[in-house]
């Protein structure tokens, strides 16, 4: 595992923030046809260079290839037809139930992008947690501002050149934005919404910095769960 990267100052991660904004104007108005085909445009950009990005996760985090074809690699392409096959029927409008009173009424439940949605994921999953998260964000019209963990941080950045290399996407629509928590705690004032895997001290933090901005927070938490480590 490589040693942990310099962090970003927070003017810069101010302006990539702003950068998504921007972006996520302009995606914000692709209809879920457009985003669902450009969606699926990446990943067979993506699988066209599969071995390459297996690689970069296996020199990331040592992980045995097949297994990061397997629990990374395969495991995202599940999650990616999942969103993209259901995502009309997840963001369509739907009619809103009323009581008796108000039947000469119509009400509606209607989507809307929440705007720039925040990131923070862990070392262990460099490609799986991010993307597997990015893509129902980037179905629902947001863009993504992604804090990897500090000690992996090249797949992140490398996932960010293939969208970019796609030409499927506004400019920018996807920022990476690397080191270690103070970058993290940046990243959070410039968010409209944040996903956060990590551990339980650390998303308690998270939690109060999106309590005091009012955002929505998901958190997904260290727990136990039981190994064994082979020679």
């Amino acid at each position: 595992m490589a040693s942990p990267v310099k962090n970003l100052h927070p003017a810069e991660v101010a302006e990539r923030a702003q950068r998504a904004r921007a972006a996520q104007a302009a995606w914000a108005r692709y209809s879920i046809t457009q985003r669902v085909r450009a969606l699926r445009g990446l990943w067979a950009h993506l699988m066209r260079e599969r071995d390459r990005l297996a690689s970069v996760v296996h020199e990331e985090t040592g992980k045995p290839l097949a297994e990061v074809e397997a629990m990374d690699v395969d495991a995202a392409g599940l999650i990616l037809r999942h969103f993209t096959e259901n995502a009309h029927r997840l963001l369509q409008d739907r009619a809103a139930p009323l009581p008796w009173f108000l039947l000469n009424k119509e009400a509606r439940v209607r989507y809307a992008p929440r705007g720039v949605v925040a990131l923070v994921t862990p070392w262990n999953m460099p490609f799986l947690i991010p993307f597997g998260d990015m893509v129902p964000a980037l179905l629902a019209g947001n863009a993504v501002l992604l804090k990897p963990s500090e000690w992996t941080t090249k797949t992140a950045l490398y996932l960010a050149d293939r969208i970019r290399a796609s030409g499927l996407f506004p400019e920018g629509l996807l920022q990476v934005c690397v080191g270690d928590g103070a970058v993290g705690a940046e990243v959070l004032k410039h968010a409209d919404m944040v996903l956060f895997t990590g551990s339980g001290a650390t998303g308690r933090k998270v939690a109060v910095a999106a309590a005091e901005r009012l955002i929505p927070c998901v958190l997904e938490l260290g727990g136990k769960h039981s190994m064994v480590v082979a020679p």
